[in-house]
């Protein structure tokens, strides 16, 4: 399995809106599963992280227009840059792929 991490800030008074938004995205062929944590310390912080089944699912995903499309419409709500760590998963438990 292979996926990405972000770390983030939303804009002020839009997480409620951006997580809906999140939650309505179409992923491609191979993506298993995705979480997102709000911050306790910072309720505008959040970090997400992206499952998907091989490292070749994950890229043939960042070039499907689609996930530019649903990127650019994120970033509307996003106060800063997203900070990205990609990385093959080499432990979970819970996960099926």
């Amino acid at each position: 399995m292979y996926g990405t991490v972000g770390k983030f800030k939303i804009k002020e008074g839009m997480a409620e809106t951006a997580i809906k938004d999140m939650d309505r995205e179409e992923i491609g062929e191979g993506y298993i599963g995705h979480l997102m944590y709000q911050m306790d310390n910072d309720s505008n912080e959040f970090i997400f992280a992206v499952v998907f089944e091989s490292k070749e699912a994950y890229h043939a995903n960042a070039k499907r227009p689609e996930t530019h499309q649903e990127f650019e419409k994120m970033m509307q709500y996003v106060d800063g840059e997203i900070h990205w760590n990609d990385g093959e998963i080499v432990f979970h438990r819970g996960l099926e792929s």
